[in-house]
C-alpha cells in the first residue's frame, strides 16, 4: 500500500506539472485549452480517488503519517494551487491536516 501511494503521488504531480507548464511557463498565446481541460480533468479524477480512500482514515496508512503523506502530500498541494477541489471534503481535511505539521509550516512560511 505504501508503494501505491508513493506512485499515486507521481501521477497526480504529473497532472499539476502540466497544469503549472499551460498557466505560467508557456506564453499565453500559445496555451491549449485542450491540454488544460484534460489535465484538469485528470487531476481532479486522481483527487476523488483520493478523498475517497480518506473517507475513514487520517492519513493515507492506517498506521498513520508516513512519507508516502510527505509525497502525496506535496502533489496535492500543488493541485490545489491549480484547480478548485471544492467539494472533496475529506481530501480537504487532509490537506488541512498535513499543512498544518510544523515541517510544512517551515517549508512553506505559512
Amino acid at each position: 500500500e505504501w508503494l501505491q501511494w508513493l506512485h499515486s503521488a507521481e501521477t497526480i504531480a504529473v497532472h499539476g506539472a502540466s497544469l503549472v507548464q499551460q498557466n505560467v511557463f508557456i506564453a499565453p498565446e500559445k496555451r491549449s485549452e485542450v491540454v488544460t481541460k484534460l489535465e484538469s480533468m485528470r487531476l481532479e479524477k486522481a483527487l476523488e480517488v483520493l478523498d475517497r480512500h480518506l473517507a475513514n482514515r487520517e492519513y493515507l496508512l492506517q498506521s498513520g503519517f508516513s512519507a508516502v503523506d510527505t509525497a502525496v502530500g506535496y502533489s496535492v498541494h500543488l493541485g490545489f494551487e491549480m484547480h478548485d477541489v471544492k467539494g472533496l471534503r475529506h481530501l480537504e481535511a487532509y490537506y488541512q491536516r498535513c499543512s498544518n505539521r510544523a515541517a510544512f509550516t517551515k517549508t512553506f512560511g505559512t
